[in-house]
């Protein structure tokens, strides 16, 4: 059974679509918005996202940048706007940002449920034909150099199978080189299954989205962006790196409407066990002494909360502000 997510701010709409997603056999899951969306789908991963282009805080586009970065193309299910605009634009900018299909309100459910059914079935099929092609891919890969290793190895173990009892240095020497033919064999081995895997860390959700930030939002708004990212070691875990994601594009909004700033510093750093981002901007600042959080911050300090991190701000008239968020 197929699970659905429905990102959808109208009330009436998200539930009536529900409704007739259910009666057809579907799991449901409902979110009101884009962020109630993105969280949804890090913890469910569903098998198909409906939608909607137009929604407070966060509309559908900047929805589906943020969980592309998260998520590698391979695993990535269908996504499927649906909106009351019908401009060519937007329907281009959908389709270039990886939508898979755009739906324009209203709709019948039949035509609905068609378009579903036929994207399901796609990605079934593409699924299977990945699997198809990475067995092949192994098949080659331990058929070239993993056998010769492997072949040469059973040569000289061979070698030494009616000779046991003699042991002599030579034969010690033979069977010390034998054994370290299989152990290269085994770490070759180890190395084609390494590479089946998609390299996650390359596809990190921070750097691609804060590039994405800084090749739009940053970039119209004439703000350079300084940004350091070193993350090495395990790859941080799906919801984490979405949660940074929002933070970091809490602070990013939060300079644009308020700091007047014209450079902007993001570092973002693991050390040891610990996340830490450092947000730095050249604008106007304020007195901390006299400023009452607002929207933006409140949203950061509640969403730290939430995460058991840390939370330092820094800033004086004139002098821009620092932020120090620890994980």
């Amino acid at each position: 059974m197929h699970t659905i997510l429905i990102i959808e701010d109208e009330k009436i709409l998200r539930e009536t679509l529900a409704d007739i997603l259910e009666i057809s056999g579907y799991i449901v899951i409902q979110a009101r918005d884009g962020e109630s969306g993105i969280e949804m789908f890090s913890k469910t991963v569903p098998d198909l996202v409906i939608c909607d282009i137009n929604m407070p805080k966060m509309d559908g586009f900047e929805v589906l940048q943020i969980l592309e970065a998260v998520m590698p193309a391979s695993k990535f299910p269908p996504f499927i706007f649906q909106s009351a605009k019908t401009e060519p634009e937007n329907i281009r900018k959908g389709m270039n940002l990886g939508a898979t299909d755009f739906i324009t309100k209203p709709y019948s459910a039949p035509e609905l449920l068609k378009v579903i059914g036929l994207r399901l079935l796609e990605r079934k099929k593409l699924e299977e034909a990945l699997v198809r092609d990475e067995r092949i891919r192994i098949a080659k890969e331990l058929q070239g150099g993993v056998q010769r290793l492997v072949t040469a190895a059973s040569e000289g173990v061979t070698a030494l199978a009616g000779r046991l009892d003699e042991m002599s240095r030579e034969n010690q020497d033979l069977l010390n080189n034998s054994g370290q033919l299989l152990r290269q064999a085994i770490s070759e081995i180890r190395s084609v299954s390494n590479d089946s895997k998609i390299d996650l860390i390359k596809i990190q959700a921070l750097e691609k989205y804060l590039n994405l930030i800084f090749e739009t939002t940053l970039f119209s708004k004439d703000v350079k962006l300084h940004l350091t990212i070193d993350l090495e070691g395990d790859l941080l875990p799906h919801q984490l790196q979405i949660e940074i994601c929002l933070l970091v594009r809490e602070m990013i909004n939060n300079t644009l409407k308020h700091a007047k700033a014209q450079t902007v510093s993001l570092k973002i750093l693991r050390i040891k066990k610990e996340i830490q981002l450092a947000f730095q901007d050249d604008g106007i600042g304020f007195d901390i002494n006299q400023f009452t959080s607002g929207n933006g911050l409140q949203n950061i300090r509640k969403k730290l909360a939430e995460l058991n991190g840390k939370f330092s701000i820094e800033s004086e008239p004139n002098k821009g502000t620092k932020i120090q968020l620890t994980l």
